[in-house]
C-alpha cells in the first residue's frame, strides 16, 4: 500500500509541477507580449517619399511632440519637417491618441473626434473602418479586412504584426499596410490605412527612439534627390562645368580616402571611383558619356556627405 500511495503522490507532485511549469511557460509568453506603446516620447521615425520621377525624393522626419489634453484624453502632438539639420524648424502633422488598453491608437479630425488608425488587438477575419489624413476632413474611411496576424522580431523585440486587405469599388481585395507594433508601418507613421496614393511612394528609412535606432532599413536615414545625407560638410570644387571630356573634383578638408559615385539624371549608378585622402583630387574621363546632366556624390570616411550637379556637352 505505501507503494500505492507514494506511486499516486508521485503523479500528484508531477501534475502539480507540470501545472507550474505551465503556467510559468504562459506568463513568460505574456509577459514577452505585453504591448508596446507606438507614441512614446523621444519617438522618430524618418520616411523617404518618392515621386513619379525617379529622383524627386524628400525626406520627412516625423517625432511625438508634446502631450496635449483633448477632449479629457492625453493626446500626442505629431510634428514633422524635410530639414536634417540641428536646427530644423517642425511643422504640425495631426494629434493622435494612444489606448493602451484596447491597443487601438486614433487620429484626431479637425473637429476632435477620434478616427481608428491602428487596433493591434484586431483579430485574422476582422473587419476594420480605418481613416486616413487625407480622408480626415471628409468624415469618410475605408473598410479593411485583417488577412493575417502573426509576429516579427524588430531590434530583438518580439511585435505582433497584422496584415491588411483592402476592397475595391469591384469587390476585388488587395494588400494593404502591414501594422507593426509599437513601430507603424514600415512605410511610416502616417501611411496606416493608406493602400495606395497615386504617382507617391514611402519608404521608412529609420525609427528611433531618443536617438537610439530601433529600425532601419536603408544606409542612411535622411536622403535627397540622390540619397544624399544632407548634414554633409565637404568642400570641392567641380571644373569645367560643363565639361566635354573631362571633369577635375578637388577636395580641400578630406580626413579619410572618400568615395565618389556618378549618378545619370534616371538615378542610375555609372560608376564609383575612390579618392585618397592624399592626393584630394580626381579627374574623370567623361569622353564616353551620352550629353547631359550628371550627379556627383561625394561620401567622407566619417559618414559625411554631400552631392553635385555638372553638365556633359558635346
Amino acid at each position: 500500500m505505501k507503494v500505492i500511495v507514494n506511486y499516486k503522490q508521485g503523479i500528484m507532485k508531477n501534475i502539480f509541477v507540470s501545472f507550474v511549469l505551465s503556467s510559468l511557460l504562459v506568463l513568460s509568453i505574456q509577459a514577452q507580449h505585453a504591448y508596446i506603446p507606438m507614441l512614446k516620447s523621444g519617438n522618430q521615425w524618418n520616411v523617404k517619399v518618392t515621386g513619379n520621377f525617379p529622383l524627386n525624393y524628400r525626406t520627412f522626419i516625423y517625432k511625438t511632440d508634446i502631450d496635449t489634453i483633448i477632449g479629457g484624453e492625453t493626446c500626442k502632438k505629431i510634428v514633422h519637417t524635410d530639414d536634417s539639420s540641428a536646427n530644423a524648424m517642425f511643422q504640425f502633422a495631426c494629434y493622435m491618441f494612444e489606448d493602451t488598453n484596447s491597443q487601438c491608437i486614433y487620429l484626431l479630425d479637425n473637429q476632435f473626434n477620434q478616427k481608428l488608425y491602428f487596433d493591434f488587438k484586431a483579430q485574422t477575419g476582422d473587419t476594420l473602418i480605418l481613416f486616413t489624413p487625407i480622408f480626415l476632413s471628409l468624415n469618410q474611411g475605408d473598410t479593411f479586412y485583417v488577412s493575417q496576424v502573426d509576429e516579427e522580431q524588430i531590434s530583438g523585440i518580439t511585435r505582433n504584426r497584422i496584415s491588411l486587405k483592402y476592397k475595391l469599388d469591384n469587390n476585388n481585395l488587395i494588400d494593404g499596410a502591414k501594422w507593426y507594433e509599437g513601430l507603424g508601418t514600415k512605410q511610416g507613421i502616417k501611411e496606416g490605412a493608406q493602400h495606395s496614393i497615386v504617382g507617391t511612394s514611402s519608404t521608412l528609412l529609420c525609427f528611433k527612439n531618443g536617438g537610439n535606432l530601433l529600425y532601419s532599413s536603408a544606409p542612411l536615414c535622411f536622403y535627397t534627390n540622390l540619397g544624399i545625407e544632407e548634414s554633409a560638410k565637404i568642400r570641392f570644387n567641380v571644373y569645367p562645368n560643363p565639361a566635354i571630356t573631362q571633369v577635375q573634383f578637388s577636395f580641400f578638408n578630406l580626413k579619410t580616402n572618400a568615395s565618389l559615385q556618378i549618378y545619370n539624371m534616371m538615378g542610375a549608378l555609372i560608376e564609383t571611383i575612390t579618392i585618397s585622402k592624399e592626393t584630394g583630387e580626381i579627374i574623370l574621363n567623361v569622353e564616353h558619356y551620352k550629353a547631359g546632366i550628371y550627379f556627383a556624390r561625394f561620401e567622407n570616411g566619417d559618414g559625411s556627405a554631400e552631392t553635385c550637379k555638372f553638365l556633359v556637352s558635346r
